[in-house]
């Protein structure tokens, strides 16, 4: 019997047979009717996806085809994660409307149905993406909402009240208004000096300074890291008179110092304490231009400190400093009768002025019976000072070159006369000696073809002026290059000093040194006043080493 008929036997025999036979033909038109049908489904396809950054609880919107037109068994799957049926708003062939969940993720996005899913598109929660935050200006820029006081003078302290000042002053300033004016017609701001004790407090909402000298009528800024405050008013007044800045030349000068011939037990560490030009009312815009080699510390009392090891007798080694500074002459109109005598806090921030130290000496007996004999009864301190000044120019010849460097200062007045280092030194003591707060500048005296001389000259502080300059040497006939004595150079140099001085030093600078058993080198009777100049290490027993006189490489 053959396949076939054996089929048809059963087939007409046996109905569970034939039962089992339309089951399977069902089930094979079943499959290919599923099959022509997938055939003709295509893939769902997003076109846009709005918004790409959103939040739990924003509606997403996904534009495109072949979605289906109801969702059953489709649905959109968000970083991993299969969105649930009672978040879809909306679902049709074309678009899908839902509701992002409170713990949707960063992800693609998928659409998903029977016929595939689309290609991802990226979405990000808007939540959990780092945002680069905005500074609130209000909590980082410092605020000035008052001060103690709407008028005042030069040298007075006045209160600063406000926020975001800092509670450490650091290298935050108050900057106060100069008559001079930028290329903007704007006031150049001049800094209160730390040096000068203009600082007297600092807090995050308060600041208690002094006017620096060379202040004008203006708005009052605070600056810190942080940004500059809005300015508010502050009303500079002195019935005593006022200061004057003309002239203004910018310089730039080098020094250059040498070593050699260094004998040691090992190798010799050399330092140099190399001085920077005064920053103040009158010498501004400082800049240390260059310095070579690197410096080991660029600002150290006043300093540029370069450290220089030698490690041979025949090795030679050099450093270089190069600034840029501005310089200002400065005139003063005063009104003698209205000068008041000093505060009890002048005298005792200005106490050093007041006493004497290793190069002034105020406290010499017989130095102090000359200032009484000079300033008999005056008690204004202006005329005091003009008296002292006329009796040096008057008694005292000046000498065209120095005297050697151990000269007694005092020796004038026996011999009444001295170099232009004797002058300011005698004239800074007897003003001490009057109860005047004095200093004696050090520096160079420029001459037209630009020329460098070391010189000295001294400033006197008048209450709610600031401090008033004097050469007592050019007044008593000083002369140098260019600078010639005139008829009028008495009076040309009492309260008046010109653009062509550069100072170097404020008085003494006492320099602290690294070591207590180290070798130390002072130079005296030059354009700077210091303790120190150079500062070897122990185990150096000897050693050569030349400065350069301050050279002016341009003037502009």
């Amino acid at each position: 019997m053959t396949l076939g008929t054996h089929f048809k036997y059963l087939f007409r025999k046996s109905s569970f047979f034939r039962f089992v036979v339309y089951i399977c033909i069902l089930a094979i038109v079943s499959v290919c009717l599923l099959f022509i049908n997938h055939l003709g489904m295509t893939a769902p396809v997003v076109t846009d996806m709005n918004p790409v950054v959103g939040e739990p609880g924003d509606t997403l919107t996904i534009t495109g085809k072949c979605f289906g037109k109801k969702q059953t068994s489709s649905y959109v799957e968000i970083g991993n994660n299969r969105i649930t049926s009672s978040l879809y708003i909306t679902w049709e062939d074309n678009k899908i409307e839902l509701v992002l969940p409170q713990n949707i993720d960063d992800g693609l996005v998928y659409v998903c149905t029977k016929a595939g899913r689309s290609e991802p598109r990226m979405f990000a929660n808007k939540q959990i993406i780092p945002v680069p935050v905005e500074p609130n200006l209000q909590v980082t820029i410092p605020i000035i909402t008052k001060l103690n006081t709407k008028k005042t003078s030069t040298g007075r302290v006045i209160t600063i009240n406000g926020s975001n000042f800092g509670e450490l002053r650091e290298d935050s300033c108050v900057l106060f208004p100069t008559a001079e004016k930028d290329e903007k017609f704007q006031p150049v701001m001049i800094e209160c000096s730390a040096t000068n004790n203009d600082y007297q407090y600092w807090s995050a909402t308060e600041i208690q300074v002094r006017v620096p000298d060379g202040a004008v009528s203006g708005d009052v800024v605070v600056k810190t890291e942080k940004g500059t405050s809005e300015g508010i008013a502050l009303e500079i007044v002195s019935s005593a008179g006022f200061k004057t800045y003309t002239n203004k030349l910018t310089y730039v000068l080098s020094v250059n110092a040498d070593v050699t011939d260094v004998i040691s037990d090992k190798s010799a560490l050399i330092t140099f304490f190399v001085p920077k030009p005064v920053s103040d009312s009158r010498q501004r815009d400082f800049t240390l231009q260059k310095s070579e080699p690197e410096s080991a510390i660029s600002d150290f009392m006043d300093t540029v400190v370069q450290q220089l090891e030698i490690n041979s007798p025949t090795e030679k080694k050099s450093v270089s400093e190069s600034y840029v500074l501005s310089v200002w002459g400065v005139e003063t109109s005063i009104k003698e009768w209205n000068v008041n005598s000093y505060s009890a806090r002048t005298k005792t921030i200005y106490n050093k002025y007041l006493t004497p130290n290793m190069l002034i000496p105020s406290d010499d007996e017989t130095l102090i019976e000359v200032a009484k004999s000079i300033v008999g009864a005056q008690k204004n301190p202006w005329k005091k000072a003009k008296l002292i000044y006329d009796y040096l120019v008057q008694n005292f010849t000046v000498l065209p070159e120095l005297r050697v460097a151990d000269a007694d200062v005092l020796d004038m007045l026996d011999s009444n006369e001295g170099d232009a280092y004797d002058f300011a030194i005698l004239y800074t003591a007897l003003l001490r000696a009057s109860g005047i707060p004095a200093v004696t500048d050090a520096g160079v005296l420029v001459d037209s073809d630009l020329t460098a001389k070391n010189h000295w000259w001294c400033e006197f502080y008048l209450e709610d002026i600031g401090w008033i300059p004097v050469d007592p040497a050019m007044g008593a006939g000083y002369v140098f290059g260019s600078f010639v004595a005139s008829d009028s150079a008495k009076d040309d140099h009492f309260g008046k000093i010109d653009s062509r001085h550069i100072a170097f030093s404020h008085g003494l600078n006492e320099i602290k040194p690294a070591y207590s058993n180290s070798k130390k080198v002072y130079r005296p009777k030059t354009w700077a006043l210091m303790s120190i100049w150079e500062e070897a290490s122990v185990n150096t027993k000897e050693y050569s080493s030349f400065w350069s006189d301050v050279i002016v490489t341009g003037v502009y």
